[in-house]
């Protein structure tokens, strides 16, 4: 084993032997001998000694006055053993006061010699091995220092700290926590203002360099701590013992120098925001949720600035703005350029300061439930909206952009329009299918439009405009048609008289029927009947 044996004596020919024989019998082990205190003191300072043999009585300096002093040497953990002509109670009980590995009296025997240096090395071995492991121990930490660092702060932004405990973990970490006050600001990577956007590599190395940057800027009127939250967010806590009145606009100053510079020399795009000044520890979550909404306030909202605090946005809301039921009322009648008029309008000025983003995604919210609301009181499946492969719906904090909420709310309208049309056209056609076919089934009764507007629970005019808009002939024309086609195959293929045809396909007299007939069919009954070989049927036959 290598190590360094210190024997300090003044009887050079006892400290001689005695070196003489460890060194025969442990040739690895260096041994090095002291004439007095003085001199043994010097070796301890200049070099790293892991064990030594001391005697009590030297001159210059002794024994005890060295033990003094050897905590303040580079040999400081060197272990001791005492060596002395003289049994003394006293030197005996500050030995073990001082933690002496081993106290002897002189003369001291080869085989006691070895065996106390066989024991000095074994512990000398293990106390390494305790070092070693200790600084390994100091080396993982360290190298998870900056990982601890964040989940540190990530507890305590999520409310997962428990008060003491975590005051604790942060003193541990050098994160001073223990103030009366606290703001946290965020700054988050964006596409720089002039040149190429970098790869996603190199932003992370322009991160880093970034942390590093504002680590080294920490120290000034207010103190903070740096994390790298996302590899593209860092956070920053500040706590001040006096909270100063202009903090935000001091906090702001920083955060812009730091973005400018970040720009200038990392040509790293940044933008930034800041909660408020939070009074407990509890509420470092709050600024720090506070801060990650001032940005996206300032995405959403729109901004020429490079910092801003929350408080630089208001708290309006633009949901009262909006008429749902002439939204409603306007979807029923499916005007989608009164609809899209409707939706600008309450937009209009939503894009400065007096609306919050929150009262914008609410009412992006309330917008689509009253258009889905139509919807289903249509009987309208509206599920094909959330189809994956429409490409067009979003959450609605998903959004980012008033311009974005917008461009989502019109596809929503065309979505309602295009169905309400689509469903008008085919209740529509199952209408008419219904007229027709009551009045085929009926047509030889005295039926007109007020009889079937009646009998399918609608009024008389939106029946006939219905049916209009669908065949492109009006009901009544319809209930002639089908008359007149009844009565030619009578006509053709029976020997009914015209008189009794008229009354079989619901004609209320037969001149009137002659009339319509010759109208229609540009002759009268009795010579379509000849036309098409049909003859009268005759009494008795």
């Amino acid at each position: 084993m290598n190590a360094t044996l210190l024997i300090a004596d003044d009887e050079k020919t006892y400290r001689s032997s005695l070196a003489n024989l460890i060194q025969q019998e442990l040739p690895e082990l260096t041994v090095i001998e002291a004439a007095n205190g003085l001199e043994a003191l010097r070796v301890l300072e200049e070099r790293q000694v892991d064990c030594m043999f001391l005697d009590i009585r030297m001159p210059k300096m002794d024994g005890m006055e060295l033990l003094g002093r050897v905590g303040q040497t580079r040999s400081r953990d060197a272990l001791v053993v005492i060596i002395s002509g003289y049994s003394d109670f006293a030197y005996a009980k500050t030995a073990i006061q001082k933690n002496i590995f081993d106290y002897l009296l002189k003369p001291i025997t080869p085989k006691e010699a070895l065996e106390t240096v066989g024991r000095l090395l074994a512990a000398v071995e293990k106390k390494r091995t305790a070092r070693e492991d200790y600084e390994q121990l100091l080396r993982t930490v360290e190298q998870a220092r900056p990982q601890m660092r964040l989940q540190l702060f990530q507890n305590l932004v999520d409310g997962a700290y428990s008060g003491e405990q975590l005051l604790r973990q942060a003193d541990f970490l050098g994160i001073r926590l223990r103030a009366p006050y606290y703001q946290c600001a965020v700054m988050e990577a964006s596409a720089p203002a002039e040149g190429d956007a970098p790869d996603f590599e190199d932003t992370q190395v322009r991160m880093l360099r970034l942390v590093e940057s504002i680590r080294s800027s920490a120290g000034e009127k207010i103190p903070f701590e740096v994390f790298q939250v996302q590899s593209d967010l860092v956070a920053l806590l500040f706590h001040f013992q006096d909270r100063p009145s202009d903090s935000d606009e001091w906090i702001i100053s920083l955060l812009d120098r730091i973005i400018a510079s970040a720009e200038a020399d990392l040509k790293l795009g940044l933008v930034a925001g800041i909660g408020k000044a939070q009074t407990e520890l509890s509420g470092v979550a709050a600024s720090y949720h506070e801060a990650r909404r001032t940005l996206r306030y300032k995405t959403l909202l729109g901004g020429g600035a490079r910092a801003y605090s929350v408080t630089d946005f208001g708290g309006g809301s633009c949901c009262d703005r909006l008429d749902y039921d002439n939204l409603c009322m306007l979807l029923k009648v499916r005007n989608r350029g009164a609809l899209v008029a409707l939706l600008d309008e309450t937009l209009t000025g939503s894009a400065g300061t007096g609306v919050s983003p929150e009262s914008l995604y609410v009412f992006c919210s309330k917008f689509m439930v009253a258009v889905f609301q139509v919807l289903d009181e249509y009987q309208i499946d509206f599920s094909r909206y959330f189809l994956p492969d429409r490409n067009a719906f979003a959450v609605p904090m998903q959004l980012k952009t008033v311009g974005e909420i917008r461009e989502c709310l019109v596809d929503l309208i065309d979505f309602a329009v295009d169905s309400l049309n689509s469903s008008y056209s085919q209740n529509n056609g199952r209408l008419v299918e219904a007229v027709k076919k009551y009045v085929d089934l009926h047509y030889s009764q005295p039926i007109n439009n007020a009889t079937l507007a009646e009998e399918m629970g609608y009024s008389s005019n939106y029946l006939g405009q219905i049916f209009r808009s669908v065949t492109g002939t009006s009901i009544g024309e319809y209930i002639r048609d089908v008359r007149l086609q009844r009565a030619k195959h009578l006509l053709a293929h029976t020997f009914h008289r015209v008189a009794d045809i008229s009354d079989m396909v619901g004609f209320s007299n037969n001149q009137y029927f002659g009339t319509v007939f010759k109208k229609e069919v540009g002759v009268t009954p009795g010579e379509y009947r000849e036309m098409h070989g049909g003859k009268p049927q005759t009494p008795g036959t």
